[in-house]
């Protein structure tokens, strides 16, 4: 029987961590007051960074099909 190298053998594929995150975790409520109630305190314990890259991603998701045409003149303005 011809051995082969163990070299040969290896499969090649990126590392990927397949833990599950807190963030990840799917969560159950008896209401939707206690699934609010646990929404604003994980929002409350959300970094500034955090908050903004929330919002950036919803923004995104948003405008999606507008930001896949390139802007001519076209600006996305933000009123608070």
């Amino acid at each position: 029987m011809e051995e082969k190298n163990s070299e040969e053998e290896k499969v090649n594929e990126p590392e990927v961590d397949y833990s599950i995150s807190k963030k990840k975790r799917i969560r159950f409520f008896k209401s939707f007051e206690e699934a609010e109630e646990a929404t604003i305190r994980d929002r409350m314990n959300m970094t500034p960074e955090e908050r903004l890259a929330t919002v950036t991603r919803m923004l995104e998701a948003m405008y999606a099909e507008k930001l896949s045409k390139p802007l001519k003149n076209q600006r996305i303005t933000i009123i608070c």
